[in-house]
């Protein structure tokens, strides 16, 4: 039965081909398709959550910054993301004070230049 993973973090179609390569050397998997644009990896198994363990165990070594997420699991936001949110929306508010608040104009350019 063929099972589809999503794949984020492949670099370049020559990755994806090699970790295909590699990933169809894997006893219990079969026909490993990796398709780079759609980033998504199709494969063939009898036990598919063993196939799945395996495929993410050599993925890891092979490409550290590879993402698999199975179907129907949720895919977890990384630290950096919610760190990134925040001083976005921190920017965001600072911006719109800066824009509202009477303030000396070199204060006003130097606040104003930073949130963006």
């Amino acid at each position: 039965m063929s099972r589809v993973v999503k794949i984020e973090g492949l670099d370049c179609p020559n990755c994806a081909r090699a970790l295909e390569e590699e990933l169809n050397k894997i006893d219990i998997v079969k026909n490993v398709k990796i398709d780079f644009v759609k980033s998504t990896l199709v494969y063939d198994s009898e036990n598919e959550e063993e196939a799945f363990r395996k495929i993410a165990q050599l993925t890891k070594q092979l490409e550290p910054d590879v993402v698999l997420t199975a179907q129907g699991e949720k895919r977890k936001l990384k630290k950096s993301f919610w760190i990134d949110l925040a001083c976005l929306l921190a920017g965001i508010v600072v911006g719109v004070i800066c824009l509202f608040v009477d303030m000396p104009t070199a204060l006003f350019w130097v606040l104003f230049v930073t949130s963006a």
